[in-house]
C-alpha cells in the first residue's frame, strides 16, 4: 500500500448518482469545496439537524454519499448533510491529515476548516445548533474523533467507522504503527482530548463501528476509541477523574443480519444510567462502511446498517434537550486545571446574556452571584456557571475545577 493514512487501494469506483429527490449542491468555503444535500422537505425558518460526513482516503463526497446512502435517509428524516472534500493538494491520497499535529487542535488546520464550513451552513440555512453531528470512515473517522475533542461546542455527538483514538499518531510513521497496533495509552489520550476541549468541554456521545477482520485499521483501534472517550467523558462530566463513565460495557448484545454478518453491540452508560457510548464489532468484516451500498467504495452491504444506526443514536443525543432554541455559550478563561498561584477567571458569552456563578461547588441559580468582573480564584475551588439570554434560553451548567498544586484529569498531555 502507498498511503498517507488509510489507503485501501488506488482503485476508484465510478458511481451512479445517489437516488434522493432533494438538492445535492457544491459550495465553497475558503477556497475548499463541500457538497450539501438539502432534503425536499426543508423549509427556511424551520430548524433541521445537520450531519457532517467525512469521507475516507481516495474517496470524494459523491462516492461517500453513494456508499453510505445518507442522503436517502436525510430525505426521509428531513435533515441536511454536509460532505467536506479533501483535496489531493492537501493530501496526495485525499486523506484527512488526522496524524499531523497541525490538524489536531482547535482553531487550526483541517478542524478549523471543517468547523468554518459548518458555521457557513448555519449562517445560510436554518440549522438546529443542538443537533449538529459528525461521522466518518477511516481517515474521516479519525478526524471525527478530533472534531469531537476540539469542537464539542459545535458537535453534539460523533460517529466513528474504522477510526482511531484522539492523537493516535503525530507523524506519518506513527500513523502506520497506530493503524496496525493501536495508538498510545487510551487513558493518556483521553486526558489529552479532555485538555483539547478547553472551556467548551462536555461529555460527547460516541458510536463506533469496526470490522473484526479489518487489516487496514486493526480492530484494536475500536477498543481504544471507546477507552479514550470513556476517560475524556469521565473527566468532562464533572471535571473529576471518578470513573463515572468507564470503558466496561453495561450491556452486551449479540445480533445478526439475515443472510449477512453477525455482530456484537456494546453499550456504555454514565452514572445516571443514560447510554453515552456504543460500539459495534462486526464479525469478519474488513475495512468498510457497515451495511453500505455496493454502489459506493469501501462498503460491506452484509453488515448492520451503520447509516441508520448512527442516525438513531444521533437523534437521541442532542447537545441540549431544549428543542430548536439557540442557547448562550459561556467560556471560562483560563480553563480549570492545576495552578501554582491564584488566577483571575474571565467568563465570556457568545451573545447578550446574564451569567451567574458559584465558587463553592453548589448549583448556581438566577439568585446566585451575577458575573460582572473577573473572578479571583486564590485557593482550590470549583466554579459552576451558566448564562441565560433575554429570550429565556438557558445553557446547561458548566463546571471548572481550579486546583493548587494538585494532579487532575488535564495533567496528562500528549
Amino acid at each position: 500500500m502507498t498511503i498517507a493514512g488509510f489507503i485501501i487501494s488506488s482503485f476508484i469506483w465510478l458511481l451512479p448518482t445517489v437516488n434522493a429527490t432533494g438538492s445535492f449542491i457544491t459550495e465553497t468555503y475558503n477556497g475548499r469545496n463541500y457538497k450539501l444535500y438539502i432534503p425536499s422537505g426543508y423549509q427556511a425558518g424551520s430548524a433541521v439537524p445537520l450531519v457532517v460526513m467525512l469521507h475516507g482516503c481516495t474517496q470524494d463526497p459523491d462516492q461517500f454519499a453513494a456508499g453510505t446512502q445518507m442522503n436517502n435517509l436525510a430525505e426521509t428524516e428531513n435533515f441536511i448533510v454536509m460532505y467536506p472534500e479533501q483535496t489531493s493538494s492537501a493530501n496526495s491520497n485525499k486523506c484527512w491529515n488526522w496524524f499531523a499535529p497541525a490538524h489536531q487542535s482547535r482553531g487550526s488546520g483541517e478542524p478549523a476548516l471543517i468547523a468554518g464550513m459548518v458555521n457557513q451552513v448555519k449562517s445560510t440555512y436554518s440549522i438546529d445548533s443542538n443537533r449538529v453531528f459528525v461521522s466518518g470512515l477511516s481517515a474521516g473517522a479519525a478526524m471525527s474523533v478530533i472534531m469531537g475533542a476540539t469542537y464539542p461546542d459545535i458537535f453534539a455527538a460523533i460517529g466513528v467507522g474504522a477510526g482511531l483514538e484522539y492523537k493516535a499518531a503525530t507523524s506519518l510513521t506513527n500513523a502506520y504503527t497506530a493503524m496496525n497496533s493501536g495508538g498510545p495509552n487510551p487513558v493518556q489520550q483521553g486526558n489529552a482530548a479532555y485538555t483539547a476541549m478547553g472551556s467548551a468541554k462536555r461529555a460527547v456521545p460516541v458510536i463506533v463501528f469496526h470490522g473484526t477482520s479489518d487489516y487496514t485499521v486493526y480492530s484494536v483501534n475500536a477498543h481504544q476509541v471507546i477507552s479514550q472517550w470513556a476517560q475524556t467523558n469521565n473527566c468532562a462530566l464533572d471535571s473529576e477523574d471518578n470513573n463515572n463513565i468507564a470503558d466496561v460495557a453495561d450491556e452486551t448484545i449479540t445480533g445478526s443480519i439475515p443472510g449477512g454478518r453477525s455482530y456484537t453491540r456494546y453499550v456504555y452508560k454514565d452514572s445516571s444510567g443514560a447510554a453515552i457510548m456504543e460500539k459495534y464489532m462486526i464479525d469478519r468484516m474488513g475495512h468498510a462502511w457497515s451495511g453500505g451500498s455496493s454502489s459506493g467504495s469501501y462498503t460491506d452491504p452484509r453488515g448492520p446498517n451503520a447509516t441508520q444506526i448512527i442516525w438513531n443514536f444521533f437523534k437521541h443525543h442532542p447537545m441540549n434537550e431544549s428543542r430548536g432554541a439557540t442557547l448562550p455559550v459561556t467560556i471560562a478563561a483560563p480553563d480549570g486545571g492545576t495552578y501554582a498561584s491564584a488566577v483571575n477567571v474571565t467568563l465570556s458569552v457568545n451573545e447578550s446574556a446574564a451569567t451567574y456563578y458559584t465558587t463553592d461547588g453548589s448549583i448556581p441559580t438566577i439568585h446566585s452571584t451575577r458575573y460582572t468582573a473577573p473572578i479571583l480564584i486564590s485557593t482550590t475551588a470549583t466554579l459552576k456557571f451558566f448564562s441565560i439570554d433575554s429570550a429565556g434560553n438557558q445553557e446547561s451548567i458548566k463546571t471548572e475545577a481550579y486546583n493548587i498544586n494538585a494532579s487532575g484529569c488535564g495533567s496528562s498531555i500528549a
